[in-house]
This record gives structure tokens, C-alpha cells and sequence, in this order.
């Protein structure tokens, strides 16, 4: 029985030959090329912070391009992963104590002591696949979290500046490229 689609393959075109080719029950599949992650983003901006950063900024973005993961990146090297849920844990802390600075002042590095083990980011290549990236964002680490951003750099070198960042709102995007036709 021939295979009528399988994911990622098409059906071989007449110029690809196997000697089993003749067949009427054997179909080769030649492979196309897998969509790669960064091919199904919306063009998004690029949102990044640093240590010594004012809130005020980050605040913006978040407003702005409803962000809620910003990597944060000091001394040309990546640091952390600042997210809305470490921002409200802060505020809540900063809330409840006397402290007479202003909010706008503070810099994300003093937020940055709220972040939770789970607040974390996965670095990888500009040439991970749609597939990859999706997996990467939905497979739990051994102490069952998942990384809550995808910061995409040419070699999946940490020290390089991002090209994008991919969280959880992609997903519907890099399963539609992986989705086949009809």
C-alpha cells in the first residue's frame, strides 16, 4: 500500500529513481526542508533589558507590545529572564513594605531577586525547526518546568546577541507551519 503523505515529505518527483521504484506498492519520499522556527514569527520586535535598567521602560514594552518575557542581558552576556509574574511578585513585595523610592526608579536587577526557578529562558540556534522549537517550549526539564522563552541566536551561544525571542504565543504559529495541507 503507498503512502499518501507523510509530515514533513513530499512524494518523490519523476526525476528521483530506486530500483524498487517499479513497484506499484512502494512510493519514495524525498524530503523538503523542515520550516524553521524563526520563518513562523509575527516579524515581532526584539523587547531586551539590562541589570541597571529602569522598570519604567520595561513597563512600557509590557503595555505597549503586550511582552510578558524579557530577556535580560549585562556585560555583553545573557543574565536572566525577567517576566510579568516575577514584576508582580516584586510589586507585591515592594507594596507591602515602607519604602519611599518611587516605582519608575527602581532598576530590574533589585526585581530580578523575585524571579522563580521556572522564570528561565533556553537558548538555541537560528536554524532550529519549527518542530524543535515547539518541543523545546512544551517539554518539561527533569524538575518539571518548561522554559518560558526561546531566545534564538545564531549558534545557541549565550553570549550572542538574540535574533528573536519565541515563547508560548508562538506555538499556535510553529504548529501551523508543521500542519499539512488540506
Amino acid at each position: 500500500m503507498a503512502l499518501d503523505a507523510v509530515r514533513g515529505f513530499t512524494p518523490a518527483p519523476a526525476s528521483c529513481s530506486t530500483p524498487a521504484a517499479s513497484d506499484p506498492d512502494y512510493t519514495l519520499f524525498c524530503h523538503e526542508p523542515a520550516p524553521l522556527a524563526t520563518e513562523c514569527l509575527e516579524g515581532r520586535e526584539i523587547a531586551l533589558t539590562a541589570p541597571h535598567s529602569p522598570i519604567s521602560g520595561v513597563l512600557d514594552v509590557i503595555r505597549v507590545h503586550d511582552y510578558s518575557q524579557i530577556p535580560m542581558y549585562g556585560g555583553g552576556a545573557y543574565v536572566g529572564l525577567l517576566t510579568t509574574n516575577c514584576i508582580a511578585r516584586w510589586l507585591a513585595d515592594r507594596l507591602a513594605s515602607t519604602s519611599t523610592s518611587t516605582l519608575a526608579d527602581v532598576n530590574i536587577e533589585e526585581i530580578m531577586r523575585f524571579a522563580e526557578r521556572a522564570d528561565r529562558a533556553k537558548h538555541i540556534r537560528r536554524s532550529m525547526t519549527a518542530a524543535e522549537a515547539s518541543d523545546y517550549l512544551l517539554t518539561p526539564a527533569t524538575d518539571g518546568s518548561r522554559p518560558r522563552a526561546l531566545i534564538v541566536i545564531d549558534t545557541g551561544a549565550s553570549e550572542e546577541p538574540p535574533v528573536a525571542v519565541i515563547v508560548d504565543y508562538d506555538l499556535p504559529a510553529l504548529n501551523s507551519a508543521l500542519s499539512l495541507p488540506g
